[in-house]
């Protein structure tokens, strides 16, 4: 998802109103910065709290080998306090049987290892594009827990309605849930619900991402409604964000403007982000590490995040209604709180 696909930071292509919701209640980030230009580092530094350099996780062939296991991941974290901890779409951080999302802190995981197609592309009201082949079938399976499933359901609509079970589950207790959906990387798919908000748009590509994006924006929608419909909307700390820029490589269906560059240059437009939550400058490490102070978790200075740093501050985010929600934290005093965790919106 490029900085400039969503009306909040300037888009008048795609109409993103739940976001542009989240960002008026919460906060807008102007200056959000991830730790890598690609998928994989950046979401190994959103789960681990620590730029993915220092472990040696610099490209997305790092996937293969996985996140090392000496590395903590916000979710075990949150665990050992006690929260429900559900892991909703990409993973990418590695496969072997002690890497999978159940292995490394998440109770609950539906969704996939890396890439895959949204839909069979054969489906009636479907429209595709990809600069390669779209697969006729789905070569990368979808997991619940460690078991294969069959879905046939558009990709980012199984993963919202999966998102949204996940909370009404959970509603009673603490919970951090990381919804990653794969849209809108390619390839570029979508179904005639979302198509025909665009059908004014000439060219295929541009047509279909500015679906996936409306599709996805939806998807936060139902996350925040679902929250307020259950009265947990209060008590949640909610960020959404992108795990880098847009790709140059879908001939400018997608935007990065006003930044230049875009997915896997270090420019501004590759690691520069859309995102929602408190203070005016994010990296998406840090990410991590006031999210484990809200649970009331007490850090040491052994702790591979470093001592908790000694300041009152307050996280303000994601509420629809009225003024955003205040998380106060001072002096390592603080009430566990939901998470709705990081909605990630992953980039082509």
């Amino acid at each position: 998802l490029g900085y400039g696909d969503v009306g909040c930071f300037g888009c008048d292509r795609i109409e993103t109103p739940n976001i542009d919701a989240l960002a008026r209640a919460g906060v807008r980030f102007t200056d959000a910065y991830v730790a890598a230009a690609v998928c994989s580092p950046s979401r190994a530094a959103l789960m681990t709290g620590r730029y993915p350099q220092r472990f040696g996780y610099h490209f997305n062939n790092n996937s293969r080998t996985g996140l090392p296991l000496n590395e903590q991941t916000l979710a075990t974290r949150l665990n050992q306090v006690g929260y429900a901890t559900g892991a909703i779409g990409k993973w990418q951080l590695g496969w072997s049987p002690e890497q999978q999302p159940q292995q490394r802190g998440f109770d609950e995981f539906f969704g996939m290892q890396s890439g895959s197609i949204y839909i069979e592309p054969g489906t009636p009201g479907v429209e595709s594009w990809s600069p390669l082949p779209v697969p006729a079938k789905r070569r990368k399976p979808i997991y619940r827990g460690t078991e294969i499933v069959d879905e046939p359901e558009y990709l980012t609509n199984a993963l919202t309605r999966e998102a949204v079970d996940f909370i009404r589950r959970h509603r009673a207790q603490p919970f951090f849930l990381y919804l990653a959906h794969y849209a809108p990387h390619v390839p570029l798919q979508a179904t005639s619900e979302y198509l025909e908000r665009y059908a004014h748009i000439e060219d295929p590509a541009t047509r279909i991402f500015a679906a996936m994006v409306s599709a996805v924006d939806d998807s936060v929608g139902a996350v925040m409604d679902t929250l307020g419909e259950l009265g947990v909307a209060d008590d949640t700390l909610v960020v959404f964000l992108s795990d880098n820029g847009c790709a140059l490589y879908l001939g400018g269906a997608c935007s990065n403007k006003p930044l230049n560059g875009g997915k896997r240059y270090q420019l501004e437009g590759g690691v520069g982000g859309a995102a929602a939550r408190r203070e005016d400058l994010l990296r998406t490490g840090e990410l991590a590490r006031p999210d484990a102070d809200l649970a009331g978790r007490r850090r040491h200075r052994s702790d591979p995040f470093g001592p908790r740093r000694r300041r009152p501050h307050a996280v303000s985010l994601g509420r629809r209604n009225r003024a955003a929600t205040r998380v106060a934290v001072l002096e390592g005093r603080t009430q566990p709180c939901h998470s709705a965790g990081a909605m990630e919106a992953v980039a082509g």
